[in-house]
C-alpha cells in the first residue's frame, strides 16, 4: 500500500497577504500600513504559545465572511 500524508490548509490560516489586503477593502475595514497587516496575519518569531499562534486566525476569520470570499482564498491553492 502506497504511504500517504494528509497534507492540509485551513483557509484562515493560510491568508495570503495580498488577499488580505483586497478583502480588507472590500469590506471596508480600517486601512492598515503593510507592518499592521502582517502583524494582525503573522505570529512574531518569538512565538510564546498556542494561543497567542491561534489569536492569528481571528483578523483572517473577519475577512472570509461570505461564500465569495471563501472562493477568493481557495482559488489560490486550487
Amino acid at each position: 500500500m502506497q504511504n500517504l500524508i494528509d497534507i492540509h490548509l485551513h483557509l484562515d490560516g493560510s491568508l495570503p497577504f495580498d488577499t488580505a489586503q483586497k478583502l480588507s477593502k472590500l469590506h471596508h475595514f480600517p486601512a492598515l500600513n503593510d507592518d499592521q497587516l502582517h502583524q494582525k496575519l503573522s505570529v512574531s518569531k518569538d512565538c510564546h504559545d498556542l494561543n497567542e499562534y491561534l489569536e492569528k486566525f481571528a483578523f483572517p476569520l473577519k475577512l472570509m465572511q461570505t461564500k465569495t470570499d471563501c472562493k477568493r482564498q481557495k482559488l489560490k491553492y486550487y
